[in-house]
């Protein structure tokens, strides 16, 4: 099904409109961290242009308190969703529209409470995303189960792109070699990032989906270990961008 109108711009060589929904998704770091510490940083692999979405999600052993997110450069970040698993696992999203370029080897920096057992990073970016009132709806949720969700969402347009971000919490000792993750339906899996503290194992897993149409759907999938469908306690969240 076309995008709609409103999400179009240009011309093709039929006169029509052109289609310009958000690009994939492109990874610029994950970052893995436990112990004493604050703050947890993805660093950039080469520049990221000014006009470029950034979403940045952050899982921790659970703990209360603030966290915020910035960069080197300046740009201001707003958090999406904050979902907190009571004494399991905490996971905070943030996007940002970039009015300074970032550099290679910049810094996107997550400041948290007080020294969680293990926590984990990642961000992405994302071109063609509308300027204005970027993100369409959102939601997150939490549990304890071997098919995480975030709650479903319903776009108000097409040429949407979906943002998930879930994470999970396990007791160690844990073999992170064999755990892994299954997409959704119509979702595509990004990186995984694996953080084992010295009780708790920290797993924070990013998927995308693009929709031509708006439609009703939540960010989920199904945590794995040997293959097999295991239940972990999670907290998962999801969002829409629009396109131009």
């Amino acid at each position: 099904m076309p995008y709609p109108m409103a999400a179009c711009r240009g011309k093709s060589a039929s006169g029509l409109a052109a289609l310009t929904g958000p690009s994939n998704p492109s990874l610029l770091d994950t970052s893995l961290g436990s112990g004493v510490g604050t703050t947890i940083a993805a660093t950039m692999p080469a520049q990221v242009g000014v006009g470029n979405e950034v979403s940045v999600g952050f899982a921790m052993t659970a703990a209360t308190g603030d966290v915020t997110c910035a960069d080197d450069r300046g740009n201001t970040y707003t958090m999406v969703e904050d979902e907190n698993n009571t004494g399991d696992v905490r996971l905070v999203v943030f996007r940002c529209r970039l009015t300074t370029q970032l550099e290679a080897a910049d810094s996107i920096t997550v400041t948290f409470p007080a020294d969680p057992d293990a926590r984990a990073v990642g961000a992405y970016s994302v071109a063609n995303v509308k300027a204005s009132s970027p993100v369409d709806t959102s939601a997150s949720a939490q549990g304890a189960s071997d098919t995480p969700s975030s709650g479903n969402i319903t776009t108000s347009i097409g040429g949407c792109m979906l943002m998930g971000w879930l994470a999970s919490k396990e007791t160690n000792p844990v073999d992170i070699g064999t755990s892994g993750f299954t997409p959704g339906s119509g979702w595509t899996e990004g990186a995984n990032a694996v953080s084992a503290g010295s009780t708790t194992t920290i797993t924070l897993v990013f998927e995308y989906r693009a929709a031509a149409a708006a439609l009703t759907d939540a960010a989920d999938g199904t945590w794995l270990y040997d293959a097999t469908p295991d239940s972990r306690e999670y907290a998962a969240a999801v969002y829409a961008l629009k396109g131009l």
